[in-house]
């Protein structure tokens, strides 16, 4: 399904609530749909989300995480 430029790729259940486990879940759905973590490296260019502490905290935060493993990925 589209809106406007946004594609719906996959609504992905999580095992936890830790960031971590937010991490390790988004990576596996993207796993599962046979796009590896050299080709996100590539192509995957922006991560939002709400702004919940889980999502944006500085030390242990899911977009900081995400940006220790995909240097060049932009967070809002």
């Amino acid at each position: 399904m589209t809106y406007g430029n946004d594609v719906f790729f996959d609504l992905v259940e999580q095992t936890g609530t830790t960031a971590a486990q937010i991490k390790d879940d988004v990576l596996s759905s993207f796993n599962s749909h046979g796009i590896s973590k050299e080709l996100l490296a590539e192509v995957w260019v922006g991560f939002c989300s709400d702004g919940a502490s889980v999502m944006t905290g500085r030390e242990t935060g899911l977009a900081t995480l995400l940006q220790q493993e995909f240097p060049n990925l932009v967070f809002t």
